[in-house]
């Protein structure tokens, strides 16, 4: 059974050397380098340097870089790195300056998670962060990341009373991180129909979004729904479709 509900969100593809130009544009931001390990000053070729590294680790399966999108632009980079097969990875981030406050991290942490836990089969993804930068400790936590310890950083630019703050996510808290999540999403009256066949006895068995095309969430359940049809307003809308299980299957 599938619920739908129209959502756009933000896009994620290969990092490759035509991104460039717009990473070099972008990683130059002084508030950037605030809290990040990119080298200051950034090198004029810096980028494509880093493009061409990434590139070299992924032919080797240690790294899977992308870069972040919107319906322009390129907002940032994102990346899984220190790949160990079906172990584990460290989640890397950015977003640009300008694209600060838009939600791009975190619908771009989103999509790698489901690359890193559906595509890749890895069991742990793990990352850290400032302790301070409470705004990218956010956006990890929206997506079902707990914090297990802290640790001493070594880099001269931060001070040394601030502290990293390690999180770790895994396959199986993610998955009911995300059904909370997608669910949350609906409007509330599509929200309420599902509540119902909760209450009946049915059980969500998966979640997921931009499928069976982009715009689209969709909650798949184990039983038929039992509910009567009700009217909903105009712009509202979904669909109950029957479809066996490999037709939901979903890939990146």
């Amino acid at each position: 059974m599938i619920l739908m509900a129209d959502l756009s969100e933000v896009q994620i593809e290969p990092l490759v050397l035509r991104h460039a130009v717009a990473v070099q544009r972008l990683v130059c931001h002084p508030d950037l380098a605030a809290t990040t390990r990119l080298p200051v000053p950034y090198p004029r070729d810096g980028a494509s340097q880093y493009i061409e590294q990434c590139l070299a680790e992924q032919a080797l399966g240690k790294t899977m870089a992308f870069a972040i999108l919107n319906s322009t632009s390129l907002v940032g980079l994102c990346g899984l790195h220190g790949i160990r097969e079906r172990e584990k990875a460290e989640l890397g981030y950015w977003i640009g300056r300008p694209f600060w406050g838009q939600g791009y991290a975190s619908q771009a942490v989103g999509k790698l998670l489901e690359f890193a836990f559906r595509k890749c089969g890895l069991g742990c993804v793990q990352a850290e962060v400032l302790e301070q930068n409470l705004r990218s400790r956010r956006v990890l936590e929206k997506n079902g990341f707990k914090l297990i310890s802290h640790r001493v950083h070594d880099s001269y630019r931060w001070s040394p009373d601030e502290r990293l703050a390690q999180y770790a996510a895994d396959p199986i808290q993610w998955v009911e991180y995300q059904t909370f999540r997608v669910v949350s999403m609906l409007h509330p009256l599509l929200r309420a129909i599902l509540e119902v066949e909760l209450a009946v006895g049915n059980v969500i068995l998966e979640t997921r979004k931009d499928w069976p095309e982009p715009g689209i969430v969709f909650v798949r359940m184990k039983d038929s729904f039992r509910h009567r049809r009700v009217q909903l307003p105009s712009g509202v809308h979904y669909s109950i479709v029957k479809a066996p299980r490999a037709v939901s299957r979903f890939r990146l």
